[in-house]
């Protein structure tokens, strides 16, 4: 349909670096559970070393002491319920098969290999053996909170290109009941929705 074709106009359109975003990339509230609550900030960097991936979020967070993160332990089912981030990167290219991490404030990750087999409203097949061995650090911040996700290439089951669809979200969860989504791409139905993701060309690192 013409509608389609538009938004698959719009999608091609979005890349990192651009014009507009040509160090990092910004988040956009995606859903807010509170209306009337004002969004915060979120920005990721992507840098490319010789051997590894390395995405860091700086997340803007006034409410620090009312964040919402249990320590669960690695791989825990419900770690994305937590204060936290999740990305997606579907380095085949397929716009099917991607690899997900879910990384909490605390530093605790959660790291699948999931393949959609719907639509972006649907829960994707995952495999949760797959393992990042990604090093994570967290720390506070004057404004919030920064996470550094370093994954090795040789953890990933491709060759990674130099470009590929990926998609960097943030779950902000507080105490008072605040349970808030943020996305780069404002395509997506939900967050497995690998036919909306943007195509990012890390940085190299120098």
């Amino acid at each position: 349909s013409a509608d389609y074709l538009a938004l698959q106009a719009k999608i091609a359109t979005l890349r990192f670096p651009s014009a507009g975003e040509p160090t990092a990339l910004a988040l956009r509230p995606f859903k807010l559970k509170k209306k009337d609550r004002a969004p915060v900030k979120t920005s990721v960097r992507l840098v490319r070393r010789d051997d590894a991936l390395v995405v860091t979020y700086d997340c803007e967070e006034p409410e620090m002491a009312k964040t919402r993160c249990a320590t669960l332990g690695h791989d825990h089912q419900d770690l994305w319920k937590n204060n936290g981030i999740e990305f997606f990167l579907n380095v085949s290219g397929d716009r099917k098969s991607y690899y997900h991490l879910i990384v909490t404030e605390k530093g605790e990750i959660h790291d699948l290999y999931d393949i959609q087999a719907g639509t972006g409203r649907n829960m994707p097949r995952s495999d949760a053996s797959w393992e990042s061995n990604a090093k994570v650090r967290t720390a506070k911040t004057p404004t919030g909170w920064t996470a550094e996700v370093t994954i090795p290439l040789a953890s990933f089951r491709e060759t990674v290109p130099e470009s590929f669809p990926a998609n960097f979200c943030r779950s902000r969860v507080l105490t008072d009941d605040t349970f808030d989504f943020y996305s780069w791409s404002p395509y997506i139905l939900g967050y497995h929705d690998p036919a909306a993701f943007g195509v990012v060309t890390p940085v190299k690192e120098k």
